[in-house]
């Protein structure tokens, strides 16, 4: 075994400043209500190294100190505490977090090497995000920053990825053992099939941090029921069938594993008496977050799911304000979001939503904030050669193409350089990308596992050219977290029964970042009755659906000026 070389020229790790915080005695843990504090405060101030810091500003120079909620956490995260992040999208929570990490100390352990022992280091950060393509980002901004300075090693000792789809897991296991990253970003499925292979499985014995973003995404949470019944029927199933986030966490907190019967679905009466074997030597940091954390997923995480610890003054909860009910423009980022709605009517007719009011005059694009000029994105996009879109030529669409053609109107007439439309989760997004080409709209799919097939680019601000605007075509699934600085539109196709007010405000949020402004115009179809897969027949009321929405986020639709309200 080989001792890999580290990147970093690691300096005496310094303690972060007390926080001010408010005790929460009913789940024993602190709260740092104020997300915001009103000093500007320096990276170097935070506790973030040096070295890190210089990189950081020779690799994106108009960052120049944290913004507010990156303020907030990190000194929490560099002390050791477990931390419940509730923080605005476009705040500079992910890219926060990834510094953060990059700080903290860098732990080795000795091997025998030719008779001899030497440091070998270890990894010490898991950041587990929903998916690939949020993966591919942080490694992105990873590679820029030590590609400027940090380069008296490779970047395979500073992060490296578990992702399916890459290379086998095996291969990318076989890599990080033989040189361990400082940090290790995955999606949950990659990381526990990487950490159950039969034959030489991921090991993380020094793993000191864990990180799952967007956590009310990847873990299923005991919702609030009247029914003593049904709440006790969903724990039950929630613990024969937990997620696959679930199951890491409890791979590595868990000391005991309860049995179950799965013949009559119920819990055994015993527990095993044989502890696991430990995963780790000692009990990793936790940090969860997510630009929604409502209180009962915070209350459910830490008094169920006996992750976090249960002493005093060793969580801290991070939230943007002392309310819990924030409104829509406070979570997805405190800039001035545009919401819109349209609906398509049979003969082409497109109107805007009832209740819709006129924009206010004046009403512009912000020039760009300090703090988010430079966030980087790794979001190479591949036009999908002319070949993969033949098959599509004499076939039916599954797509509404009066709405299609709404989104193209829009798209044409106001979008500067970047917009995303949003598609059902299932929706082909191949036959999307197709149709809308039918119309003359430069799409693409947003994937950026293959930067190098033909003519693909990279999405930083300034980058996209004014003059062919792009339209990124992508599922509910794949939005989360995704920062594309020069997006100003986002599109949602239709609103499927079953959409939530905070999977809507994720989506809204991949605009508006930093104070920016944006827009987000959901194109419905009108009412009608549909069938579902099993041919029984239901009434679908986007408009109504959307409606309802707007009012639990508490935001006052506006016009689009291209369509009229009849």
């Amino acid at each position: 075994m080989t001792s890999c070389l580290l990147s970093f020229n690691l300096l005496p790790w310094r303690g972060s400043r007390p926080l001010h915080v408010l005790k929460e005695s009913s789940i024993r843990c602190n709260r740092l209500v104020h997300q915001y504090a009103t000093a500007q405060q320096s990276f170097e101030e935070l506790g973030l190294r040096r070295p890190v810091i210089a990189a950081l500003q020779e690799a994106f120079p108009n960052v120049i100190r944290p913004t507010p909620a990156q303020a907030s956490f990190i000194p929490a995260l560099l002390s050791g505490k477990d931390i419940l992040l509730k923080g605005q999208t476009g705040s500079g929570k992910s890219f926060g977090l990834l510094l953060a990490l990059l700080s903290l100390p860098r732990k080795f352990n000795r091997v025998e090497l030719d008779g001899k022992y030497v440091k070998s280091s270890t990894t010490t950060s898991l950041f587990i995000v929903p998916h690939r393509d949020l993966a591919l980002q942080l490694m992105h901004w990873t590679a820029s920053i030590h590609a400027s300075i940090l380069q008296t090693g490779g970047i395979d000792s500073v992060a490296q990825l578990v992702l399916r789809g890459i290379n086998p897991i095996p291969a990318q296991v076989d890599k990080i053992h033989n040189c361990s990253p400082h940090v290790l970003i995955g999606t949950p499925q990659a990381v526990l099939e990487a950490l159950q292979l039969e034959s030489n499985p991921l090991k993380l014995p020094h793993l000191s941090t864990i990180v799952v973003d967007e956590a009310d995404y990847l873990i299923q949470y005991t919702p609030r029921a009247p029914d003593k019944y049904k709440r006790d029927k969903f724990e039950l199933d929630l613990k024969r069938h937990p997620s696959v986030t679930r199951q890491i966490l409890d791979m590595v907190y868990s000391p005991m594993r309860q049995a179950f019967n799965k013949k009559k679905g119920i819990k055994q009466a015993q527990e095993i008496e044989r502890p696991l074997k430990p995963m780790v030597l000692h009990r990793p940091q936790l940090i969860m977050t997510s630009a929604t954390l409502k209180s009962q997923f915070r209350y459910s995480v830490l008094t169920e799911g006996g992750w976090f610890r249960q002493a005093d003054d060793k969580v801290t909860i991070v939230t943007g304000s002392p309310s819990e009910v924030e409104d829509a423009n406070s979570v997805m980022g405190g800039g001035s979001l545009v919401h819109s709605a349209l609906i398509v009517s049979d003969d082409g007719t497109v109107r805007n939503i009832p209740g819709a009011v006129d924009l206010p005059t004046g009403t512009a694009e912000t020039e760009t904030t300090q703090g988010e000029a430079d966030q980087p994105v790794a979001t190479e996009i591949p036009p999908p050669s002319s070949e993969d879109f033949d098959d599509f030529t004499d076939t039916a669409s599954p797509f509404n193409q009066n709405a299609l053609e709404a989104v193209a109107t829009v798209f044409a007439l106001d979008v500067p350089r970047v917009a995303l439309l949003v598609l059902k989760a299932a929706a082909p997004v191949r036959r999307a990308i197709f149709d809308l080409r039918s119309l003359g709209i430069n799409a693409h799919g947003l994937d950026v596992l293959e930067p190098q097939s033909g003519g693909s680019f990279l999405l930083q601000r300034g980058v996209a050219p004014e003059d062919n605007p792009t339209l990124l075509v992508s599922t509910l699934a794949t939005t989360r977290g995704l920062d594309l600085p020069d997006l100003t539109h986002v599109f949602l196709l239709g609103a499927p029964t079953g959409l939530t007010p905070d999977e809507y405000m994720h989506v809204a949020g991949r605009t508006g970042r930093f104070g920016k402004d944006g827009t987000v115009i959901a194109v419905l179809e009108e009412p009608r009755i549909v069938k579902d897969n099993t041919g029984k027949t239901y009434n679908q009321n986007e408009p109504r659906w959307i409606q309802n929405i707007y009012t639990k986020i508490g935001v006052t639709p506006r016009m689009v000026a291209h369509f009229g309200n009849e």
